[in-house]
């Protein structure tokens, strides 16, 4: 009997599943192990990173990419991505956590401390001008100019002791150099089979992009053609890694010397920055009733050698003096309030006294 029964139970199963399978959603137990991932609607079992790396490369993201930097929808799919990232991951922590900010544009420069409101200017402390990532390359200053030559002087260096071809390393330089002088681009009269056709592709992708690691796959075919003519053991894979290495030091070293010249205390950008301050001092100076005793001994040393100190100390002076304003009026509200409470109490109690000896 209880064999029949459970043949029967199963059919009704059976029944019900196939009646309400296309429409009930899975149940899955909870986990017992916190997070859980998911590619769309489907649930990994295990940690897949080549699986997460591709689902990372989606259509939005590449579209997005295409937009922001002008490149051909039929030629993004091209860039060399995975060379890119055997590139990165040969960096330091410094440069491997500073490359996604640069490439997004939330490096620190100009323009994102005056958002973030640590400066009320986005002018390059070079040359006055208005900067993002980008002008930090293309500035035109003579200090940035003299830095960016030296830049390019290794990446040459590199390029002739990796046996790079001919054809490649003066299509690369030329292109970069009138990249950042935005003049015409010189003409295409290369020699190796396919190398023309492989710079009009870089040229619609743009140079930029290539400065920041966007080459194209056919770079490092044609460089591996060159070394089986020259019949040696180098590959072009790892030449095109360890040139978007160099690539990311150009501008890593645009961005170092910008950096630099921020700290120079004869750079327009900190004169004027001493200028704000030294007004703000003197506003300090002229109110000394609104402190605690105390707290005066922030103005024992005269505003005049104050004007004398770093920008970071007189930032730091403001900021202490701001603080101890804040204290004493918290002090003295909290006084004031204390005092009519005090009186508030007495005269009622007078007065409920008064009264209950009047009856």
């Amino acid at each position: 009997m209880w064999g029949k029964m459970n043949v029967e139970m199963d059919s009704l199963a059976k029944v019900y599943w196939n009646e309400t399978s296309s429409s009930v959603l899975p149940f899955y137990p909870p986990s017992t192990f916190g997070w859980t991932l998911w590619t769309g609607t489907r649930k990994l079992a295990s940690w897949d990173r080549q699986k997460l790396y591709n689902h990372a490369r989606s259509g939005t993201i590449l579209e997005h990419w295409s937009e922001r930097r002008q490149i051909p929808p039929n030629l993004i799919q091209n860039i060399d991505w995975e060379a890119g990232q055997v590139a990165i991951k040969r960096l330091g922590l410094n440069k491997q956590l500073w490359i996604p900010r640069w490439l997004a544009g939330f490096a620190r420069v100009g323009k994102v401390s005056q958002r973030l409101k640590l400066q009320d200017h986005a002018e390059c402390p070079r040359c006055a001008a208005f900067e993002d990532t980008h002008h930090v390359v293309l500035c035109t200053a003579p200090k940035a100019q003299r830095k960016w030559d030296a830049s390019v002087s290794n990446l040459k260096t590199w390029l002739l002791k990796a046996n790079t071809m001919p054809d490649i390393q003066q299509a690369i330089l030329s292109r970069l150099q009138a990249w950042r002088t935005q003049t015409r681009l010189p003409d295409l009269f290369y020699r190796w089979p396919g190398v023309n056709d492989l710079v009009r592709a870089q040229d619609l992708i743009g140079w930029r992009a290539f400065l920041e690691g966007a080459v194209l796959q056919a770079w490092a075919a044609k460089q591996q053609d060159y070394y089986d003519w020259l019949q040696r053991c180098n590959t072009g894979r790892r030449w095109i890694t360890t040139l978007i290495k160099k690539l990311w030091e150009i501008s890593w070293n645009m961005w170092e010397h910008r950096n630099g010249e921020l700290a120079n205390p004869e750079c327009a950008a900190s004169l004027r920055e001493h200028v704000r301050l030294d007004i703000l001092i003197t506003d300090e100076f002229d109110d000394l009733s609104t402190l605690a005793k105390r707290d005066r001994r922030w103005f024992r040393r005269p505003k005049e050698v104050l004007f004398t100190e770093p920008i970071e100390y007189k930032q730091q002076w403001l900021e202490s003096v701001h603080l101890a304003r804040v204290k004493c009026a918290r002090r003295h509200r909290t006084s004031t309030q204390t005092q009519r409470n005090l009186m508030q109490s007495t005269f009622c109690r007078t007065t409920r006294n008064s009264n209950n000896q009047s009856v």
